[in-house]
């Protein structure tokens, strides 16, 4: 019996050798990796000249470069009227990320918050580098975490843009500050049944105390009302009643914030 392997190889149209455009002062990154970022912009460029296309790869080319660590990177482009399209390059100062400070977590761990952090590297063990869509999307996650942790309300403010500062070729480095503010913390203080014909409340209450037990007096997250909705169809279901439905609503009490 015999095997047959078929290999099919798969290209964009429009960047090969020829096309109509050239790509200069990129000094830090190799033209094939900017023309790989903006390939179907490109191919759609050579195919139809039209400005918006081209407009399209630059804008790709300097996300390409700001995801490397330079932030001032900026992407412009003109056509001659040999039809050559020139894309130049204004690389900016390279940034380099020295470490990251918390603001304002005095009721958290700052040690966790941080390690929530987490970017690109120059190389596998190179520098950590600035990217300012990765602190972006770290602040998320620490506000997530927060609220994880009980903190309902929790803020977390990613840092400011930097300021521009150096030119080509420079390589600064740079601290990253996010400012947090927890706010209260809720903890589940109880739990109310309502709208059951089958089981009392305190019925309910005395089966499911043990799994109770472990919630009560907890840190209330957004997913704690879901557990406990769960925990009520699992119960109802075990009981022959599959197609029950289980609704909840909550109520908040500050000082303390308990639920």
């Amino acid at each position: 019996m015999k095997t047959i392997l078929a290999l099919l190889l798969l290209a964009v149209p429009g960047l090969a050798a020829g096309d109509p455009w050239t790509i200069r002062g990129n000094a830090h990154v190799p033209a094939p990796d900017l023309e790989a970022a903006a390939a179907l912009d490109l191919a759609r460029y050579r195919e139809h000249p039209d400005p918006a296309y081209a407009d399209d790869a630059a804008y790709e080319m300097a996300r390409l470069y700001r995801a490397r660590g330079f932030p001032f990177a900026e992407v412009t482009f003109r056509r001659k009227p040999s039809g050559e399209t020139v894309f130049t390059v204004s690389e900016g100062p390279r940034v380099i990320l020295e470490g990251v400070d918390i603001e304002g977590a005095e009721e958290v761990s700052a040690k966790d918050l941080a390690a929530l952090v987490e970017v690109r590297r120059d190389g596998l063990l190179g520098p950590r580098l600035y990217v300012r869509s990765d602190l972006l999307s770290a602040a998320g996650r620490m506000a997530t975490w927060l609220r994880q942790q009980g903190y309902l309300r929790a803020e977390v403010r990613p840092p400011p843009p930097l300021p521009r500062r150096g030119g080509d070729g420079e390589t600064i480095r740079v601290r990253a500050a996010f400012g947090v503010t927890p706010g209260p913390r809720a903890e589940l203080a109880a739990v109310h049944i309502r709208g059951t014909a089958a089981f009392s409340e305190k019925r309910l209450l005395r089966m499911l105390a043990q799994p109770l037990r472990g919630m009560i007096g907890r840190p209330f997250t957004p997913y704690t009302p879901y557990a406990l909705q769960s925990l009520l169809v699992e119960f109802y279901g075990q009981r022959g009643r599959p197609f029950a439905r289980v609704g909840f609503s909550v109520s908040y009490r500050d000082r303390p914030r308990r639920i």
